[in-house]
């Protein structure tokens, strides 16, 4: 019983109402932590890729 309630109202009503209610503060890194962290990328290339051809 206690799996069912965690899993609905915790992870699926209070976790998204709190992320809602937080906004940008959610996405909030300290400064330390952001030069700690190695820069990731997961976008392909820096060029825009060639259209196919039909």
């Amino acid at each position: 019983m206690a799996i069912a309630i965690d899993a609905t109202l915790v992870r699926l009503i209070l976790v998204p109402a709190a992320m809602k209610l937080m906004g940008d503060w959610n996405w909030w890194m300290p400064s330390w932590l952001d030069r700690a962290l190695p820069d990731l990328s997961f976008e392909a290339g820096g060029a825009d890729p060639e259209p196919a051809e039909a």
